[in-house]
């Protein structure tokens, strides 16, 4: 590089440019951190994780062969992102009937000062903690800053000044006030009339929160979110965990007007709005929890977003409107779904998280519907375990498992929600058939159409899982129940 730099400073800084791209590409495929996607059957990056680390599953490629991370396929993605760029990009080379349709700047949003107005903006923003960029970023890097750092003043270290994500070195309140200043910029650069479009998502509450704020406060009102698929169930980061599959894309307009509200207006607003599309919601994401939540979060978004003013009862406004909009549509579940008006918290967790289908849950999305249901993990402790060798997972308990179905011909558990009573009726059921499960069901104290629901709803759920066998159970007792004391009538009594 140095040598032909002499002869022409520009073209070696061109040449080392792709060069660079080339050995940073080659160098993602060939890390101690690349491991073995068993599901395409291929070598993946070593960011496939969002993060560094070292993979159990290494797997090592070879450079000359036509496969994952080889040269050949580097030196063609590279070629192929040149081609597109002189064709497509460059003024020079496109149609004289056809004028450039873009403007590229470089720069931070933070520092930028946008010279005109623009009728349409999407951007895809940070995620809060989900992806730490420089520390990432790094591991490029120092590549290019070896191979074409001279020309291009690329540092071995990149800089964190404006750095918009939460990281060990970067916290929340410093997260807070740059995300502000990044949407007033968007802001700034919007017509009054023009549309702003963002892609976002995340797992808690704090990840939303400020979001949520910004977009409120700078003025702007979202006016619809719809959840978009923009993750395969297939890749690493997905599997086995409670992966967002889905990103929300919110489109917001500046606010017109000054609206002012109590938080009180607000939530039965939210409240409102869920009840009225949940049954729609249910059709769309069926069994996946987390984008429920997703799609809960974007309607608290677009209600809240409303108002320049709101008055409230918390310092926390945003943090409470975001758990209330998920406590709502889980409530919203249970009353369309068990048919019963009121559920205990226990209760409701029990049969939110059955009827995902899924045998285990991860750690961080169970306690994020804890927080809005406004419960407790020692609340709900024996109907959950979490596994000794993966405490980042939680399972579900049936009847079965919470002890043995009699001791000392005492029943050993408590009807203290309307689970432990559905439990005990069934494993009453177990002992001693219908007739020994009938006296739990109408000595319940939270009557026999619950508890009958209950079972019902239980029961569905072996329809579409037939490895879950508390609810072959619970239909047949349903079944039995039915022929014996509803005399063929579809509605239990």
């Amino acid at each position: 590089m140095e040598e032909l730099s002499k002869q022409d400073r520009e073209y070696a800084t061109v040449i080392g440019t792709y060069l660079s791209m080339i050995m940073s590409k080659h160098v993602n495929y060939n890390s101690r951190c690349t491991c073995w996607h068993n599901s395409f059957r291929k070598i993946a990056h070593s960011l496939t994780n969002r993060g560094i680390s070292m993979m159990w599953t290494h797997a090592e490629t070879n450079p000359f062969e036509k496969f994952s991370g080889s040269l050949i396929s580097n030196i063609h993605d590279v070629l192929l992102g040149l081609k597109f760029a002189t064709d497509e990009l460059n003024p020079n080379t496109l149609d004289k009937r056809r004028k450039p349709t873009f403007e590229l700047h470089q720069g931070s949003i933070l520092s930028w000062v946008p010279g005109k107005k623009f009728k349409f903006i999407i951007t895809d923003p940070p995620y809060y903690d989900d992806v730490q960029y420089p520390e990432l970023m790094q591991f490029f890097q120092v590549w290019h800053s070896r191979i074409i750092g001279d020309f291009l003043g690329i540092t071995a270290t990149p800089s964190t000044s404006e750095e918009l994500s939460v990281s060990r070195t970067r916290d929340e309140a410093t997260f807070e006030k740059r995300l502000f200043i990044a949407i007033k910029r968007l802001y700034d650069a919007l017509e009054n009339d023009g549309v702003l479009v963002m892609f976002y998502v995340h797992s808690s509450i704090e990840g939303w929160k400020y979001l949520l704020e910004s977009l409120r406060k700078t003025g702007f009102h979202v006016t619809s979110t719809i959840t978009l698929m923009t993750e395969s169930e297939g890749n690493v980061i997905a599997r086995g965990n409670s992966s967002i599959f889905h990103s929300l894309v919110i489109t917001a307009r500046k606010r017109q007007g000054n609206k002012t509200a109590s938080i009180i207006e607000i939530e039965e607003e939210v409240r409102k709005k869920i009840e009225e599309n949940y049954q729609d919601l249910e059709k769309t994401y069926g069994k996946d929890r987390m984008n429920l939540m997703v799609a809960a979060s974007g309607m608290v978004i677009e209600t809240i977003t409303e108002y320049s003013s709101i008055k409230s009862f918390t310092k926390n406004t945003a943090d409470y409107a975001l758990e209330i909009g998920q406590r709502f549509l889980i409530e919203a579940f249970a009353r369309r779904t068990l048919d019963i008006d009121h559920v205990d918290s226990k209760t409701i967790v029990y049969s939110w998280f059955r009827h995902s289908l899924r045998d285990s849950i991860d750690y961080s999305e169970f306690n994020q519907t804890l927080k809005a249901l406004g419960t407790t993990e020692v609340a709900i402790a024996d109907i959950i375990e979490r596994p000794t060798k993966d405490r980042s997972k939680v399972r579900l308990l049936d009847f079965t498992e919470r002890g043995a179905l009699e001791i000392d011909g005492m029943e050993p558990l408590i009807a203290q929600s309307i689970i432990d009573a559905v439990h005990i009726v069934l494993r009453g059921y177990m002992r001693g058939g219908l007739t020994t499960a009938k006296e739990s069901v109408n000595s319940s104290p939270f009557g026999r159409k619950t508890i009958l629901n209950m079972i019902e709803a239980l029961g569905k759920i072996y329809l579409t899982k037939p490895s879950y066998k508390e609810g072959e159970i619970c239909k047949k007792f349903i079944e039995e129940w039915n022929g014996i004391y509803a005399s063929g009538q579809k509605e239990l009594q």
